[in-house]
């Protein structure tokens, strides 16, 4: 899955699916947390560490130890959400056949089950089938009983549009080649010496590369078609100058922000023009879609988060646990008080 910021990790993780692991994890049956009564074991928060974060981490090697403690604690928020999930998704009676995992593994571009991931040890390559399993438990549940007849009219798709104009409008592209000074005298110069239509402009490019005087032409882009840009792509006062030419023609002596002056000929124009609402309708409602579907997530996370019983157990974690703000539903215990409620 991509790793965005911690909490929409677990919504993307589990509506799309589990990315692949970047290296070795190391796991054991130390209880870090109980969820309602479950167990829930470090070697599972290494295999969601690993999968989740450790790619983008300190080159993949991310153990609580290399992160301050509120970091720490807010990635295990971040799992212990994800578990609560699984829970629900084991209640529900949600099961997972071989054939369905196999399934996945291969949809997430894991190649064969049985071969995934052959470096690991028996004991990663196990937790690793196990944290997969539950992705895979959890997005069916969801689909069924979170985010299911989910509907987008066509009145919900058209009000999307009307209120994002801009993001279905096509931006102008401006096939462009240039010439390049250092001087602004010698540019202004050039630029009294082109023509309106820019009929010139080769003649312009190789009398820059004639001997006599400075030879302005080190630039390899000097004179050369550099393709298709946007505005968006182009100094603000390069992509003014060429939205008022005609193909031909050249704009005036342009400074340049990284040094020197610029002299553009505008070759062709692709005009910029809004898409109609019905070449973009599915795009939108695929969007709507996902949007609501997230938000069905999050809120039922947010409902089934306060009413989970979840104990943590500090000892076991590697940092000292930073309750957030507000504190959830959740107890800090440590051996003693464990054994007062035994």
């Amino acid at each position: 899955m991509s790793r965005p910021a911690v909490f929409v990790t677990m919504v993307l993780a589990f509506a799309a699916g589990c990315s692949k692991p970047s290296g070795p994890m190391g796991g054991d049956e130390v209880v870090l947390a109980t969820i309602d009564g479950r167990d829930v074991p470090r070697g599972l928060y290494d295999a969601y560490l690993h999968d989740n974060f450790s790619a983008n981490i300190d080159g993949g090697n991310l153990t609580p130890s290399k992160l301050d403690d509120n970091v720490s604690s807010r990635l295990f928020d971040a799992f212990l959400d994800e578990q609560i999930l699984v829970s629900r998704a084991r209640a529900a009676g949600v099961t997972v056949s071989d054939e369905e995992l196999a399934a996945y593994v291969a949809e997430l571009g894991l190649g064969q089950l049985d071969q995934m991931h052959e470096g690991l040890t028996f004991v990663e390559r196990q937790w690793l089938r196990r944290y997969l399993t539950d992705c895979l438990a959890v997005k069916k549940f969801l689909a069924v009983h979170v985010t299911q007849d989910l509907e987008v009219s066509d009145e919900d798709a058209r009000a999307r549009y009307d209120a994002d104009l801009v993001v279905w409008y096509i931006q102008p592209r401006y096939r462009i080649r240039r010439i390049r000074v250092d001087a602004q005298e010698l540019a202004e110069e050039l630029a009294k010496q082109l023509k309106p239509d820019g009929s010139n402009f080769d003649a312009l490019v190789t009398g820059l590369k004639a001997p006599s005087g400075e030879d302005e032409s080190e630039d390899e882009d000097q004179g050369r078609d550099l393709g298709f840009w946007r505005p968006d792509q182009l100094p603000d006062n390069f992509a003014r100058a060429l939205a008022i030419l005609a193909p031909g023609q050249a704009t005036p002596p342009l400074e340049d922000p990284e040094g020197g002056y610029n002299i553009l000929q505008l070759v062709d124009k692709n005009a910029g023009r809004q898409q109609e609402f019905d070449e973009v309708k599915d795009k939108i409602r695929t969007q709507l879609k996902r949007d609501r579907g997230a938000q069905r997530v999050d809120d039922y996370l947010a409902r089934e988060r306060s009413r989970a019983k979840v104990e943590i157990h500090n000892e076991n974690l590697g940092f000292a646990y930073a309750s957030p703000t507000p504190v959830p539903a959740r107890t800090a215990v440590n051996s003693a008080s464990e054994a007062d409620h035994s």
